[in-house]
C-alpha cells in the first residue's frame, strides 16, 4: 500500500533542519537541492514571509495587556514582531557565551534612518537580549532596511 505526503515550503524547510539524512535525502529529491540552500535574506520580503516561515497566523502577534492603552499594546506587538523575525533570521541558532550578537541602530535626530549595525560579545556581566540580537552583520543590514517600521513603532513609543 502506498501513501503520499504532502508538504507545503515552510513546513519541508523546518522539517529539513532537523532530519535524519535518509530524509535530508528524500526531501532534497522532491523539493531539490537548492531549495534547501537558498539564504533567509532571499527567502524573506515581508512580515507575511516571516509568518509563513515560522507557521503562525498575523493574529498571533496581536497583544492585549490589561491596563495598556491602544498605543502601549501597538509597542508590545511591535516586540513581538520583532522577536518573531529574529528568530526566523536567525534560523533556530542559539547564542553561547562568548558569540557576537548583532544589534541594528538608527538615527534619530534627523527623521528615523538606519544608521549601522553593532555586535557585542557576552561576558558573564553583559546584559545584552539574544532574542533581538542577529547572529551575523548580514542579517542584521537586512532585517534593518526590510523592517524598519517594527522598529519605528518600538522606537518611537
Amino acid at each position: 500500500m502506498k501513501k503520499q505526503l504532502e508538504l507545503d515550503d515552510s513546513t519541508a524547510r523546518r522539517l529539513y533542519a532537523t532530519a535524519s539524512a535518509e530524509f535530508k535525502t528524500m526531501l532534497e529529491e522532491n523539493f531539490g537541492k537548492d531549495f534547501f540552500t537558498e539564504k533567509i535574506t532571499d527567502r524573506v520580503r515581508d512580515y507575511r514571509d516571516i509568518l509563513n516561515i515560522s507557521g503562525v497566523k498575523a493574529t498571533d502577534d496581536e497583544i492585549k495587556v490589561v491596563g495598556f492603552d491602544d498605543e502601549e499594546n501597538a509597542v508590545v506587538s511591535n516586540l513581538i514582531r520583532k522577536m518573531r523575525t529574529v528568530k526566523v533570521y536567525n534560523e533556530g541558532y542559539k547564542f553561547k557565551r562568548g558569540d557576537k550578537r548583532h544589534y541594528p541602530y538608527y538615527n534619530v535626530s534627523s527623521g528615523f534612518v538606519f544608521s549601522c549595525t553593532t555586535y557585542v560579545s557576552t561576558h558573564a556581566g553583559t546584559t545584552s537580549a539574544p532574542r533581538l540580537a542577529f547572529k551575523d552583520d548580514t542579517l542584521c543590514r537586512d532585517y534593518a532596511k526590510k523592517f524598519e517600521h517594527i522598529e519605528k513603532g518600538i522606537i518611537e513609543f
